[in-house]
C-alpha cells in the first residue's frame, strides 16, 4: 500500500432518522467481517439528517471501542437529508485505498470484502463493484415465511419482452432502471451497465477523478444513475460479484408529496433527483420524457413540476460542465457500447 493511503478500507456508513439500532448491528458486524478478512480499515459513520440523541447513541458505542481494536472510526454530522451528500462528506474524510459504501441496515457475506477487492483490480477500467441485494422476503407488507429469497444482481433498464412491451425502456419513468435477478450461473464478476448503491466499492483514485454524487440531490431515491452513468462515461466499468451478496432490510418507503426537510421521502424531491440527474450527464431526451411522465400523473400540478424541473437545473449547472468537461463518451452512446460487448441492460 502506497505512502498516500493508511488504510486498505474506508467503509462509508450513512444512517439518518431513527435508525440507529439497525446502524449499530450493521457496524459491528462489518468491523467484524473486515477485521477477520485482515484488512487495515477506518470505519466513518456519517449522521444524515438525524437527531442529536440517536448520534449520540452511535457516539458511546465508537467511544466505548466497540467495533474492535484494529481500526478507527468516527463520527460526521450531516444535517442536510442527502444519502449522496453524505458519502461525500465521507470519502472526502476517508483515508483508506477503497472506498465501500455501505447502507445502516445490512448483513453481508464473509468473503465480500476480499472478492470485491479482487475485482477491483482485474484492470485499471474497473470503476465500481457491486454485492447483489438479496431479500429474505418481498414486498416488506408481507409475511416473509410465504416469499421465497430473491437476489438483485443488476438493474435492468429496458424491458425486452417484445410481446408484451417491444422497445420499453425504464429509464423515462424513474431513470435508474429496476432491478433484474438474471444470473448465468457463473460466480465471476461480470460487467454490467448498473446497479443499486446498497452495498458497493471504488478505488478512492477513481471517486476523485469521477467526483462523486450530485451535491444538491436530496433525500432518498434518483441519486444512483449520477453516478454509475457518469463512471462510464468517465472511461470506467462496472461489475457484480455474484459470489458476494449483502441482505437488504426491506424498509417501508413510501412516497408523498413533501418539502426536503420532512424526515419522510419527498416525491418532490424525488422528480427533483431524477431530472438532476438526467440533465447532468446529458441525457436531454431523457429529462424531457420524464418531465412528461411526472406532469402527466394524477393530481400533479403543472406549475408544481415545472418549478421542480427549472430547480432541477438551476441547481446543476456546474455539474452537468464538469461532465461535460471529463467525459470520453456520450450517455447516447452508452447503449451501443452494452451491445456491441455484450453487457446486459
Amino acid at each position: 500500500m502506497s505512502e498516500e493511503y493508511k488504510y486498505d478500507v474506508s467503509l462509508c456508513v450513512p444512517f439518518a432518522g431513527g435508525l440507529w439500532e439497525s446502524a449499530i448491528q450493521t457496524l459491528n458486524h462489518l468491523a467484524m467481517v473486515l477485521t477477520e478478512s485482515r484488512l487495515t480499515h477506518e470505519i466513518i459513520v456519517v449522521a444524515n439528517n438525524t437527531p442529536q440523541q440517536n448520534i449520540d447513541n452511535i457516539a458511546k458505542l465508537v467511544a466505548a471501542s466497540g467495533f474492535g481494536p484494529y481500526h478507527h472510526s468516527r463520527i460526521i454530522v450531516n444535517d442536510i437529508p442527502s444519502n449522496g451528500l453524505a458519502a461525500n462528506k465521507a470519502a472526502e474524510k476517508s483515508s483508506g485505498r477503497y472506498l465501500c459504501f455501505t447502507d445502516a441496515h445490512v448483513v453481508v457475506s464473509s468473503n465480500i470484502f476480499t472478492e470485491l477487492i479482487r475485482a477491483m483490480n482485474m484492470n485499471d477500467k474497473v470503476g465500481m463493484v457491486h454485492a447483489p441485494i438479496t431479500w429474505t422476503g418481498f414486498p416488506h407488507t408481507v409475511d416473509f415465511r410465504a416469499i421465497p429469497n430473491s437476489r438483485c444482481y443488476q438493474y435492468r433498464y429496458r424491458e425486452w419482452d417484445k410481446k408484451k412491451h417491444a422497445g420499453q425502456w425504464y429509464l423515462d419513468q424513474h431513470f435508474h432502471g429496476t432491478y433484474s435477478h438474471f444470473n448465468d450461473g457463473m460466480m465471476n464478476p461480470r460487467k454490467i451497465a448498473g446497479c443499486g448503491h446498497g452495498f458497493f466499492m471504488m478505488k478512492n483514485d477513481v471517486w476523485k477523478k469521477v467526483g462523486g454524487y450530485h451535491p444538491a440531490q436530496r433525500s432518498y431515491g434518483g441519486r444512483e444513475p449520477f453516478l454509475t452513468f457518469k463512471n462510464w462515461m468517465f472511461g470506467y466499468e462496472n461489475y457484480t460479484v455474484p459470489a458476494v451478496h449483502h441482505i437488504h432490510s426491506n424498509l417501508p418507503r413510501g412516497y408523498e408529496w413533501t418539502d426536503e426537510t420532512n424526515t419522510k421521502f419527498g416525491m418532490d424531491v424525488w422528480y427533483r433527483n431524477c431530472l438532476q440527474s438526467a440533465y447532468c450527464i446529458g441525457g436531454d431526451k431523457w429529462l424531457d420524457k420524464i418531465y412528461g411522465k411526472f406532469s402527466a400523473k394524477k393530481g400533479v400540478k403543472p406549475k408544481v413540476i415545472q418549478e421542480i424541473r427549472d430547480k432541477a437545473v438551476a441547481d446543476s449547472k456546474v455539474q452537468r460542465q464538469f461532465v461535460l468537461d471529463n467525459k470520453i463518451i456520450e450517455f447516447d452512446d452508452l447503449w451501443p457500447m452494452f451491445d456491441k460487448q455484450g453487457i446486459f441492460y
